[in-house]
């Protein structure tokens, strides 16, 4: 049997754990570091039309905080967030478009999520200024499969990637490579306007070119980096021929040259201020807290052993 005494200890500690979960949420919430970072940018100033593109389970939630901070009202706003996510804030700006799309698996609403940032990148001009706002789910939510590859080949191979135990950056390297968008592909369509991303990290190290597939950002990988993976995780019998010519042909090819000067990107927070929000509260709550850096990857069944 349990003892009252006892009974009240795992009470207190249930009740300690539920302060630190909210501790480390309220230290992730990303609304303040998103309007730090509008309100001290100084490409605003000299700005001709201002354009916000927001994707990830963050978006709303970023995007609210954004237009909220900008000096004057966006020229336009798109918002791509997952199904079911509450809008309800964004609801009373009418030059905000919203958008709901697939994660973790892209689908049909992913590709239209991609088809509607090309249209709307396709009317910004130099002297514009685009800030592009990155979280979480970014990479499945907006997906604009290259070449002849259909969104159910792309989803394939992702999910394929995913269940063979494929981490972040190998997950990524592939989709910069068979992806319009990703690996700089949203940079190239913005210029000459100035592209500023303003970033929620979940990737360990926070390297620009995997966060979100690295859509402003060049890519360190290279197609054949990206053969190796499918390679490494799949039949060779299981990968569509669509994506291994897309893959093939880009690997045989000289890198086109690209010109990255019009982007600025900033990584706003990442999951060490969520860990310190957590640890800060555990310590005022009496805890010695240890803070352990070793990174995680792969099945959570294994990292949770």
């Amino acid at each position: 049997m349990t003892s009252h005494r006892d009974g009240g200890r795992q009470a207190g500690r249930a009740a300690h754990a539920r302060l630190i979960l909210r501790a480390a949420i309220a230290a992730a919430d990303p609304a303040p570091h998103v309007r730090r970072a509008i309100r001290a940018s100084q490409e605003l100033r000299e700005a001709r039309r201002v354009h916000l593109i927001a994707i990830g389970k963050a978006a709303a939630t970023m995007a609210y905080a954004a237009l909220d901070a900008l000096p004057r009202p966006a020229d336009s706003a798109l918002v791509i967030v997952p199904h079911g996510t509450d809008t309800a804030m964004l609801s009373d700006d009418t030059r905000t478009r919203v958008l709901r799309a697939s994660h973790p698996l892209p689908d049909a609403s992913s590709a239209d999520a991609a088809a509607a940032v090309e249209h709307h990148t396709g009317g910004v001009h130099a002297g514009d200024i685009v800030f592009v706002l990155l979280s979480g789910g970014a990479s499945s939510l907006c997906t604009a499969p290259a070449g002849s590859i259909s969104i159910a080949e792309y989803a394939l191979v992702v999910s394929a990637l995913m269940h063979a135990g494929a981490d972040i950056r190998e997950l990524n390297a592939v989709r910069a490579h068979i992806d319009r968008l990703k690996g700089g592909g949203m940079a190239d369509i913005i210029a000459p306007a100035h592209a500023i991303g303003l970033v929620v990290s979940d990737v360990t190290g926070n390297p620009l070119d995997v966060i979100a597939s690295g859509p402003l950002t060049r890519p360190t990988a290279t197609p054949a980096d990206a053969l190796r993976v499918l390679d490494r995780y799949m039949p060779v019998n299981d990968v569509p021929a669509s994506v291994r010519s897309v893959l093939q042909q880009a690997a045989a090819r000289t890198p086109p040259a690209r010109s990255f000067g019009h982007v600025g990107v900033d990584v706003l927070l990442d999951n060490r201020t969520a860990v310190d929000g957590a640890a800060e509260e555990a310590r005022r709550l009496g805890y010695e807290v240890r803070i352990t850096d070793e990174p995680v990857t792969g099945h959570a069944r294994d990292a949770g052993r």
